[in-house]
C-alpha cells in the first residue's frame, strides 16, 4: 500500500523590523522613561501626553518599548498580590520604635563610657603630673610655698600697719577739724539745694497759673 504523500506548504516568514535606539535623541529617551513610567499610572497631563504622543509617532524606536512595558505591566497586574497580615503596620511601628529605643540606649552607654575613660584618663594624668612635680621638683615647689607664705604674711602686715595709720590720723585734731568743716559744707549744699528746689517749683506754679484760667 502507497502512503499518499502530503505536501505542507509554509508561507513565507515576514521579517520583524528591528529599531535601534542609537536614532533616539539621548534627550529624548530619558524624557520618554520618567513619561512612561507617569503613563502607566495615568498621570499624564494634556500637554505631556500630546508630548508622549508625538514622540511615539515620530521614532519608532520608542514606541515598541513603550508596547513592551505595557505589555510587562499586563503580565505584573496578572500575578496574584501578596496582602500583608492583619496589624503588620502596627507592628511594624512598634519594632521601629523599639529600635530606635535600643539606638538611643547604645549611644547613650557609649557615650557614658567614653565620658568615664576620659574622667579616668584626665584624673591620672594629674595625679601623674602633680607626682612627678612633687618627685623632680620638690625643693623649688618649697620654695614657692615659703614665698607665698611670706608674700601673704608682709601683705597682712601692710594692712594691719595702713588701718592703724587711718585710726591713728582720724584721731589727731587736725583730722576732727576737717571732719567738721566737710560735715557743715555737706549740710550747707544740701539746704542751698532744698531752697533752690522749692523757689525753682514756686517759678513753675506761677506761671502755670495764667494758662490754668
Amino acid at each position: 500500500m502507497i502512503e499518499p504523500t502530503v505536501h505542507i506548504h509554509q508561507a513565507p516568514v515576514q521579517p520583524v523590523p528591528v529599531h535601534h535606539m542609537d536614532d533616539v535623541p539621548a534627550a529624548v529617551l530619558e524624557e520618554m522613561y520618567w513619561m512612561m513610567s507617569l503613563a502607566l499610572d495615568g498621570l499624564l497631563d494634556e500637554a505631556d501626553q500630546a508630548r508622549f504622543d508625538d514622540y511615539c509617532v515620530h521614532y519608532p524606536a520608542v514606541a515598541g518599548l513603550w508596547d513592551e512595558w505595557q505589555k510587562l505591566d499586563r503580565q505584573l497586574e496578572k500575578l496574584p498580590h501578596v496582602e500583608p497580615a492583619p496589624g503588620f503596620s502596627d507592628r511594624f511601628v512598634l519594632r521601629l520604635a523599639e529600635h530606635e529605643a535600643q539606638q538611643q540606649q547604645r549611644v547613650l552607654a557609649l557615650s557614658l563610657l567614653a565620658a568615664f575613660f576620659v574622667t579616668l584618663f584626665a584624673a591620672a594624668a594629674i595625679i601623674g603630673t602633680g607626682a612627678y612635680i612633687l618627685s623632680a621638683q620638690g625643693s623649688w615647689l618649697g620654695e614657692q610655698l615659703h614665698n607665698l607664705v611670706y608674700a601673704s604674711v608682709t601683705v597682712n602686715r601692710w594692712l594691719d600697719s595702713f588701718a592703724g595709720s587711718l585710726a591713728a590720723l582720724a584721731t589727731t585734731p587736725q583730722a576732727q577739724a576737717l571732719g567738721m568743716m566737710y560735715v557743715v559744707v555737706a549740710i550747707i549744699m544740701v539746704f542751698g539745694w532744698v531752697q533752690l528746689l522749692r523757689r525753682s517749683a514756686r517759678l513753675s506754679g506761677a506761671v502755670a497759673l495764667p494758662g490754668m484760667e
